[in-house]
């Protein structure tokens, strides 16, 4: 294969990688079970992962919005601001709904033009990012603190090529999933196709592959809030792994190693959130019917109960997340107004500012379990 069309090869997996593998599998397999029953708090988690997800790759470049935001960006609803992390994050939302729906599609498959359509996507609210456009020149990874050049990608003469030759192996591979879409990750970001937002490209197009390969409910099989809460560390292998310069022989290992473990890592963290999650509805469907309140605002008390400012808005898509159903914006402000008066919720703000959060005797229901330690797979 001549150099237009070499990519970063996955590295062979030793009993380690294949060990860590198998962990993850079985991990994933447990949710996938759990995630499969149709609890009313399944919906709530699948929401709150998805807004966890696109708020932590967005993070990464700096666009960063609050949970509120991210919650009503992801409902379609009214966001408390606008702001230009606010547009990317919408974008960003809107390429992820986009991808998602392309991989059910069962004559998918994977091109530089669809590459390119994904970018317009995530970065058409900034025209300097050249939206759908391959890079028109050379590119440079430039660390925000000292100034300097970290990283040069490819040859522009190389950008469009060696993307062709991403997709064509994408199209053909029949590797481990959470490897494949590894190094799709990998390789997009160090061929660096576009002008910007190739972080973002790279992230979407990991949760793509997972997607495709049907491992899990995508919601869940993202690692984007891990790598949205580690970015440094995130930052620092990316950048040790195959130096200054493309090259596409380098080791991959210490990259596969990394997402396995981020991978180990969310799916352990999901799963401890579905058990707290299971074991709240309950006490908070008590404590809701205590009040006279209607159940379905448990979703809300959740909600609350997990640190979030609930606005009207936030709690129509909350009872749409977990029952499937639709309710007007008056009866959420009646159901509101009841949790306040019963003490569950504490009102907060004025006019667009106005806002509920968790109360005393909200938050003395829930038991708060000391945090076990992660274990690295790989030490």
């Amino acid at each position: 294969m001549g150099v237009h069309g070499q990519i970063i090869k996955s590295p062979r997996l030793g009993d380690a990688e294949r060990a860590a593998i198998k962990k993850i599998i079985q991990i994933q397999r447990s949710l996938r079970h759990r995630t499969a029953e149709p609890r009313r708090w399944v919906g709530q988690m699948r929401r709150q992962a998805q807004v966890a997800a696109i708020r932590g790759s967005n993070s990464i470049e700096g666009y960063v919005v609050s949970v509120e935001d991210a919650a009503a960006v992801v409902a379609g609803a009214t966001t408390s601001e606008e702001s230009v992390a606010v547009e990317a994050v919408r974008s960003y939302q809107r390429a992820m709904t986009y991808v998602l729906q392309a991989a059910k599609d069962p004559n998918f498959e994977y091109s530089t033009g669809l590459l390119k359509v994904i970018h317009f996507i995530t970065t058409e609210f900034d025209f300097d990012a050249h939206p759908g456009l391959i890079r028109p020149g050379a590119i440079f990874v430039v660390n925000a603190a000292t100034g300097e050049a970290e990283y040069t990608g490819p040859d522009v003469e190389l950008a469009a090529p060696l993307a062709d030759a991403l997709c064509r192996h994408l199209n053909t591979a029949t590797g481990e999933p959470l490897v494949d879409a590894a190094m799709a990750h990998l390789n997009l970001v160090k061929i660096h196709p576009f002008k910007d937002g190739n972080g973002r490209m790279a992230r979407i197009l990991q949760t793509l592959v997972l997607a495709r390969s049907g491992t899990l409910v995508p919601e869940f099989a993202s690692i984007e809030e891990y790598l949205g809460a580690h970015t440094q560390g995130y930052y620092d292998i990316l950048r040790s792994v195959g130096g200054p310069d493309w090259a596409p022989d380098l080791d991959a290992r210490d990259w596969v190693r990394y997402c396995l473990n981020a991978h180990h890592i969310q799916a352990t963290m999901l799963t401890r959130r579905l058990a707290e999650a299971e074991e709240l509805w309950g006490i908070l469907e008590n404590a809701a019917s205590d009040a006279g309140a209607n159940d379905r605002s448990v979703a809300v008390l959740h909600d609350a109960l997990m640190g979030h400012r609930v606005r009207n808005s936030s709690y129509i898509e909350s009872v749409k997340s977990a029952t499937g159903s639709q309710i007007a914006k008056q009866t959420a402000t009646n159901d509101l107004r009841v949790l306040v008066d019963s003490g569950l919720l504490d009102s907060r703000g004025a006019n667009r500012g106005a806002h509920y959060v968790a109360s005393d005797k909200l938050l003395a229901l829930r038991k708060i379990r000391p945090a076990k330690p992660m274990v690295d797979l790989f030490d």
